[in-house]
């Protein structure tokens, strides 16, 4: 059942390994992701994740935490805001904010803190359900 207001949450750990399996399967080998000499010369903490690694963990929020099994992925945007490193706890917030039943599309928000809680990113999720 489709409750507007619905949030669910969870938190994952950003690995070396996240990182080195992404740059395989999208080839993403900027610099940022992949020379830790290079991001310290330019001001990040260490190795930068992908923004799109991001993005992609939160799809679990609409396929499973919220229950839209079966539903269709029709859009998504991000802002990226902050840098997310390897070893950050990430936090992924989803809220469901609007259901048009008359078109079946559900309308879910995304709020993405680090262990700091500083904001590394927000988004939406627009699935057909």
């Amino acid at each position: 059942m489709i409750v507007v207001g619905k949030k669910v949450e969870f938190v994952r750990r950003i690995e070396e390994s996240d990182l080195l399996k992404f740059i395989i399967i999208s080839n993403d080998r900027n610099m940022f992701h992949t020379d830790e000499k290079y991001c310290l010369e330019n001001g990040y903490k260490g190795i930068v994740s992908h923004g799109m690694l991001l993005a992609s963990v939160a799809s679990y929020i609409p396929g499973v935490l919220m229950g839209l099994e079966g539903a269709v992925l029709i859009s998504q945007s991000f802002s990226f805001i902050k840098p997310a490193y390897i070893g950050d706890e990430i936090k992924y917030i989803g809220e469901i904010l609007k259901y048009e039943k008359r078109f079946g599309v559900v309308d879910i928000s995304l709020l993405i803190i680090n262990h700091n809680n500083e904001k590394i990113a927000t988004g939406l999720f627009q699935m057909k359900y």
